[in-house]
């Protein structure tokens, strides 16, 4: 990794996505309680951190996702082949509002600096295909949204 990220920009998101890990165990559900936390070696490097933390937040919104199709009275092969449209749009937002609570530990420029940061990682996004459409970015990016070319954070 690049010394001035390793000096820089890492260690800061690391403590971020630590936070926010920290925060969710009141929240998370099943398959968060058994993932999380995650293995962190003494000594760790930030690096290790961020890329190790993120993983277990992923599992958090994973319990709020099926929480969310549950609700909606869906079952797994119900929620996989219901096509994009208003069903699909509320169920998203029902994840969201339920994975939200775990950000709530940062503060408003906390949450838009984690974003920055995160976007300004070299090689940082993998395939949609990978980690689907939401996750970390995904909830902060579902907290901020732009009207008339004017981001803004919700929530």
């Amino acid at each position: 990794m690049d010394e001035g990220l390793e000096q820089g920009i890492v260690p800061r998101l690391a403590d971020l996505v630590g936070r926010v890990l920290t925060h969710a165990q009141a929240t998370g559900g099943p398959v968060f309680r058994a993932m999380s936390p995650p293995h962190e070696p003494e000594g760790a490097s930030p690096a290790l951190l961020l890329v190790t933390r993120p993983g277990s937040l992923r599992h958090h919104r994973t319990d709020a996702h099926r929480a969310a199709w549950r609700a909606a009275a869906l079952t797994a092969e119900g929620i996989h082949a219901l096509p994009d449209g208003p069903e699909r749009a509320a169920i998203e937002a029902d994840t969201d509002r339920r994975d939200g609570p775990a950000y709530a530990v940062l503060t408003e420029a906390e949450r838009w600096g984690l974003l920055a940061g995160l976007a300004a990682l070299p090689n940082q996004r993998p395939p949609a295909h990978a980690t689907g459409a939401s996750g970390l970015g995904g909830v902060l990016l579902g907290r901020c949204g732009a009207v008339d070319g004017q981001a803004e954070l919700r929530g």
